[in-house]
C-alpha cells in the first residue's frame, strides 16, 4: 500500500448544505447579474460602482492617524540643551489650556 500523496476519501468531507447554499447562490447569480448590468447602464452609481469593484477590486484606502496637537521634537536639540527650557514652557502652558498637568 503506497504511503502519502492523494487518497481516495482522504480529507475533509463537503457539508452537503454548503453544496446547496452555492447551488443558490450560482442560480441567484445568474439571474442577478444581468439586472445589475441594466442597471448600471441605466446610470445607477451603486450599480456602477458594485461591478467596477468587483471587475478591478475596491480602489485602496488610507487613513490619517496622527493625532492631533503633537509636536515631534528633534532629539539633537534635546541632547545638546538648547532648547530644553523652551519645550518645558511649552509643555506646561499647553497643560494650562487643557487643564492636565
Amino acid at each position: 500500500m503506497p504511503r502519502g500523496g492523494a487518497r481516495p476519501g482522504a480529507g475533509r468531507s463537503t457539508d452537503p448544505r454548503k453544496k446547496r447554499i452555492l447551488a443558490k447562490i450560482k442560480d441567484g447569480a445568474e439571474r442577478c447579474v444581468p439586472k445589475l448590468i441594466e442597471l448600471a447602464e441605466q446610470g445607477s452609481p451603486w450599480a456602477l460602482r458594485y461591478l467596477m469593484d468587483r471587475a478591478w477590486g475596491c480602489p485602496r484606502t488610507s487613513m490619517d492617524v496622527g493625532v492631533a496637537g503633537l509636536q515631534v521634537v528633534d532629539d539633537l536639540n534635546l541632547q545638546s540643551g538648547d532648547n530644553q527650557g523652551e519645550i518645558e514652557q511649552q509643555a506646561s502652558s499647553e497643560d494650562e489650556v487643557t487643564g492636565t498637568e
